[in-house]
This record gives C-alpha cells, sequence and structure tokens, in this order.
C-alpha cells in the first residue's frame, strides 16, 4: 500500500514537471477563465495532466479608474496564453483541481503620444474542489467552487527616459456548474455556468489603489475526445464582464486542450 501510494505521488510530480516545463517555453494580469472540464470525476482513474491554450482576459481592466495604466472604461484587453491543469481524484465522488497560467514578454507601444518600451510578467494559480451532485444513466451534474490569487507587473521606460512601473494584485473566488452527457465511452458534451468575484489592488508607480470589487460570469461549452490515456478538449463561451464606472462588454472565450489522464 505504502509503495503504491509513492509511485502515485510520483506520477503526479512528474505529470506536474513536464506540463510546466512545457508551459515556460512559450511565452498584464490575464486570467485563465476557460472551464476545460467535465462533470464525470476522474475515480476510477487517479491522476489527470492536461495543457490548454485560452484567451486569457485582464480582469484588473473590470474596475475603471482614471489612472496611469493605459485601462479604457469600454474595453477588456486579451491575448492567447498557456495553462496546465492537474486533478487528483480522491474518491468516487471528489477531485481536487488544479490550474497554472504564466504569461511574460516585451516590446514596445505608444499611448497617449508617449512611446514606450514595456516589459511583463503575470502568474495565475487557481485550486478546487469538484464534487459530483448527481448521476443519471450517462449524464452528470457537478459543482467546482475554487479560490484564486494572481499577480503581475508591467514596467519600462517612457519617451522621456523616465522609469514606470505597474503591479498588481488580485484575489477572487470562482463558482461553476457543470452539466455532461456521455454520448459514447470515447466523446462527451459539456455545458458549464460560471461567475467569478474579484478583489483587485493596483500600485502605479508607488501609488496605491483599491482594493477594487467586481464580478464577470458566463457559459461554456466543449467536446471531449478520448482515446486510451490522452483527452483532447475543444471549448467555446461568452463571458460577460460588467466595468465598473464604464460599460458592460461581452467577449467570446475559445480554448483548446490536449491532456493525459491515467
Amino acid at each position: 500500500m505504502l509503495v503504491n501510494k509513492r509511485f502515485e505521488l510520483m506520477n503526479i510530480l512528474r505529470v506536474c514537471f513536464v506540463l510546466v516545463s512545457l508551459l515556460m517555453l512559450s511565452g498584464c494580469i490575464y486570467l485563465d477563465i476557460a472551464c476545460q472540464d467535465t462533470a464525470v470525476p476522474l475515480y476510477p482513474k487517479r491522476i489527470s495532466g492536461s495543457m490548454h491554450l485560452t484567451d486569457g482576459v485582464d480582469i484588473s481592466h473590470t474596475y475603471y479608474t482614471n489612472t496611469v495604466d493605459e485601462q479604457e472604461p469600454d474595453g477588456i484587453d486579451q491575448t492567447f496564453i498557456p495553462a496546465v491543469k492537474a486533478i487528483v481524484g480522491i474518491s468516487p465522488r471528489t477531485d481536487i483541481v488544479f490550474n497554472y497560467a504564466y504569461d511574460n514578454g516585451h516590446g514596445r507601444r505608444t499611448y497617449s503620444g508617449d512611446y514606450r518600451s514595456y516589459s511583463y510578467d503575470s502568474s495565475h494559480t487557481k485550486l478546487g474542489i469538484k464534487y459530483l451532485l448527481s448521476q443519471k444513466g450517462k449524464t452528470y451534474i457537478s459543482v467546482l467552487p475554487s479560490f484564486y490569487i494572481a499577480s503581475g507587473q508591467t514596467y519600462g521606460l517612457r519617451m522621456d527616459d523616465s522609469n514606470y512601473r505597474y503591479e498588481y494584485d488580485l484575489r477572487g473566488m470562482e463558482g461553476q456548474l457543470l452539466l455532461t452527457h456521455r454520448t459514447s465511452q470515447y466523446i462527451s458534451a459539456t455545458l458549464a455556468a460560471r461567475a467569478q468575484f474579484n478583489n483587485i489592488e493596483k500600485t502605479l508607480d508607488g501609488s496605491h489603489y483599491g482594493p477594487y470589487f467586481t464580478a464577470n460570469y458566463g457559459v461554456r461549452g466543449n467536446f471531449r475526445f478520448s482515446a486510451s490515456i490522452f483527452h483532447l478538449t475543444p471549448e467555446l463561451g461568452l463571458e460577460v464582464l460588467p466595468i465598473v464606472n464604464g460599460e458592460t462588454v461581452v467577449i467570446p472565450i475559445t480554448s483548446l486542450g490536449f491532456g493525459v489522464q491515467f
């Protein structure tokens, strides 16, 4: 029994190491708000690891302030980001779900007539518990509450050679309701409804702003195609982001995931 537990732990660490290594090859606070999951518990398999690409959303822009961090009252920044997910089945009805996304880069841009160089990096970590509420035949219903933390910074030089630095810290909670129908052993279709609550703090050139509280919500739909230990998950959805002191923005969220489970 002890040997089996050690073997499972080594498998978990191996999957996480490979996925994070792949993630670091790719490469300003963008959150991964894709679902990339199903309502079906992982059990009797114990470990699942996947990597996906998705439309990352800058949640810090859901609270508009007339500050220096290039925010608009009627727009949300998006970029395509990589992320990883690890799932551990701890009982026939319960899974622990871990997500991690990281993004960095550099470049040049013009903002309000000011030509700047910039570098940025951000990270997003999320931990949740998925619980199977009911199963009727091939139809499953689960809930997935999660807690997340995120942080990041953008820094560089203005046209007059002065330095600037914008730092962001976010904390929040997310809830998802998942409905999955397994059309066969190899194909399942999932509909997910989600809501998210955010606590946002900013430090812009040494001046602190916040905390600000915002919320956003949306729906996702995906298909999961499985073969042996592998699975592929294309997903499409919509997210509603009410900008406090600004407009309400509705944006598409797409993602594509590939993973293994054993």
